[in-house]
């Protein structure tokens, strides 16, 4: 969608729903998948403090590097490539985490979060196959998490 577009359509709804939600005390992110970095300025005009599931095809680090202190990014995780398809392997998955850590880990207002498909409804196969991703990213975060401990679920 061309950026005038969503100013003209998208920008005045987001501001009344932003708006609103902060009246009742709570905090407005936005959800938006693709490319959009050409809209952040928008964003924050609509109030939105963050942007969620932040794609790498955007330029996260100028956005980091201009509105860290005032703009969360949540993502990087490069969910659409390689890295979030099923047939990945542990290791492409523990050096995406820690290529989005590299990247912009330094950064103020940077929020990891990824994912990648899983085919399958069994919660052991889920915890599985995102268990490194979880695990990568709390090494990267210098937290102690005892991954194993929710392995029975």
């Amino acid at each position: 969608m061309p950026p005038q577009l969503y100013r003209d359509l998208l920008k005045p709804c987001h501001k009344k729903i932003n708006d609103a939600a902060r009246a009742y005390g709570m905090i407005p992110v936005q959800h938006t998948c693709g490319k959009s970095d050409l809209v952040v300025e928008d964003m924050i005009e609509t109030g939105a403090a963050a942007w969620t599931a932040v794609q790498p095809m955007n330029d996260i680090r100028g956005i980091l590097e201009k509105n860290g202190d005032r703009f969360a990014i949540i993502g990087g995780y490069d969910s659409n490539g390689k890295p979030g398809r099923s047939t990945t392997t542990e290791e492409e998955v523990r050096e995406e985490v820690r290529r989005c850590c590299r990247e912009y880990g330094d950064l103020p207002g940077y929020i990891f979060f990824g994912f990648l498909i899983v085919n399958s409804l069994d919660p052991h196969a889920m915890y599985r196959a995102m268990a490194p991703l979880v695990d990568e990213a709390a090494k990267c975060s210098g937290i102690a998490l005892p991954v194993n401990s929710i392995a029975n679920i």
